[in-house]
Parts: structure tokens; C-alpha cells; sequence
């Protein structure tokens, strides 16, 4: 089982559901102890789902690395794009790459080769679909030829299962430059990564998920499973660099620019 299935079953979000259920469990023996359980996963649901938690979660990771225009870019870079869009199950039902809310992780890498015709493009990956030869990486180098990448402009650095993973597979591949295009609140562990990996990176985050906040509505305008959504994915962050950190793997606990 990987890292992120195990997430999904045992992370922040799923305590609702756990919570819920061993309340349930609990109902006829301990009523009291029943109330509180149930008590402590609406609250948590509440907390996750309609206040703004995930936002302001969320926005220091957004923040650490600021948005990047294509002047002054290296016309000669590698431009990693570290894999996490593709859905594997559609794409090889639909005989056709697929992705999901992260996508603009590929377009970007897209429209960096296009600005830099000297470039190389690669994507950056290691998942397959069980019983089957269908990586992440063929997903995606298959949307760009799509899009009119040349063939000899792109590589695939597969094998790589997380991102100090994929770090360590692109500074043994990498022999330039390296712009780096992950979504923006992955991109302080990334960055971590690829230092420790022996890379000074070009940081381009894509991807953002928090919106414009000029005032306080701001905070309270995304729908319930956005905002659980959110509070997931930068609690995964936080817990990645602390894990990350604690192993050796990196050495930073909160890089910046």
C-alpha cells in the first residue's frame, strides 16, 4: 500500500468517517462515550468544512515561492514536471490521458516548452496501474505529442515514487538548469527535495488553490468539499516536511526563495 493510499484511509479527513463509525460501534455499550466520539467528528467536520481552516492552511504554502513569468528563463532548461495529475483507471478505460483538479501541472509544462523551444520537457513520475504496463508518465507524454511537443524534446523520469524520489531520479538526469513545475502549495517540500538532492531548482508553481483574499468574505466563499479538500492537501504538506525532515530526507523544514 502506498503512502497516499494510506493517507486517504487514515488521514485528517477520514477521521470523520472513522469517528462516525466507532460512535456507532459504541452506541449500545457506552452511550456517553458514543455522544462524544460523534460529538468530536461534527466538530471536526465543521471545523474542516465550513470555516476557513484550509485557506489559511493553505496559504502559507502557496505563498512560499512567488508566481514566475516565463522572462529570463533558461532557453536551455529542463523543465521537471513532477507527475500527480494523471488518473490511471480513466485514462486506460477511456484509451485516452485523463486527469484530475491538478492538471495544470501538465498544461504549464506545456506552455513552458512552447516558450522555450530549446528546452527539454520531462515529467517526472513512478505509479502504475496494477496488473498493467500504463504509467504516469506515459499518460502525460502522450497529451503533449498530442499538443505538438516534438518527440525528441521530451523525456520521462519514471520510477520515482514520491518527491524526494523524483528529485534524486532528476539530478541523475539533469545536466542543466532545472525549472521546476509542481502545484504551488507542493512546492516548499519539493524545493526541499531538490536542494537535498544536490539541485538549485527554478521554482514555477501552478495550481493555485487558494483565490484572491481581499477581505474577510473571501475567507467563507468555497463550498464544503473544497474546503475539506483544501484542509487535506496542506495538513499532507505540513506532516510531508515534518516526516521528510525528521527522516534526513531533506534539509530544511521550511525553505524559501
Amino acid at each position: 500500500m502506498s503512502n497516499y493510499e494510506i493517507w486517504n484511509l487514515f488521514g485528517p479527513i477520514s477521521w470523520i468517517f472513522w469517528l462516525t463509525l466507532a460512535s456507532l460501534l459504541m452506541l449500545r455499550r457506552s452511550p456517553k462515550w458514543s455522544r462524544r466520539l460523534l460529538t468530536v467528528a461534527l466538530g471536526w467536520f465543521a471545523l474542516a468544512g465550513f470555516s476557513p481552516l484550509g485557506l489559511l492552511l493553505m496559504k502559507p504554502l502557496e505563498s512560499r515561492f512567488p508566481p514566475r513569468s516565463v522572462t529570463n528563463l533558461p532557453q536551455t532548461a529542463f523543465i521537471a514536471v513532477l507527475g500527480g495529475a494523471e488518473r490511471l483507471g480513466a485514462s486506460r478505460m477511456a484509451q485516452r490521458s485523463e486527469y484530475n483538479a491538478h492538471a495544470d501541472r501538465v498544461i504549464a509544462g506545456a506552455e513552458l516548452a512552447n516558450a522555450l523551444p530549446n528546452a527539454t520537457l520531462a515529467i517526472v513520475g513512478g505509479v502504475s496501474y496494477p496488473g498493467t504496463s500504463l504509467r504516469d508518465v506515459d499518460v502525460v507524454r502522450r497529451t503533449w505529442l498530442g499538443l505538438g511537443i516534438r518527440p525528441d524534446r521530451l523525456k520521462m523520469v519514471g520510477g520515482t515514487k514520491d518527491t524526494c524520489a523524483n528529485a534524486t531520479g532528476v539530478a541523475a538526469t539533469a545536466k542543466r538548469p532545472v525549472i521546476l513545475v509542481t502545484s504551488a502549495f507542493h512546492m516548499p517540500r519539493s524545493v526541499a527535495c531538490f536542494r537535498a538532492a544536490g539541485v538549485q531548482p527554478i521554482p514555477y508553481p501552478v495550481d493555485y488553490e487558494t483565490p484572491l483574499i481581499e477581505g474577510w468574505r473571501d475567507l467563507f466563499r468555497g463550498n464544503i468539499l473544497d474546503n475539506l479538500d483544501r484542509t487535506d492537501l496542506a495538513i499532507h504538506e505540513y506532516v510531508g516536511l515534518a516526516v521528510y525532515r525528521s527522516k534526513g530526507r531533506i534539509n530544511e523544514i521550511w525553505p524559501g526563495p
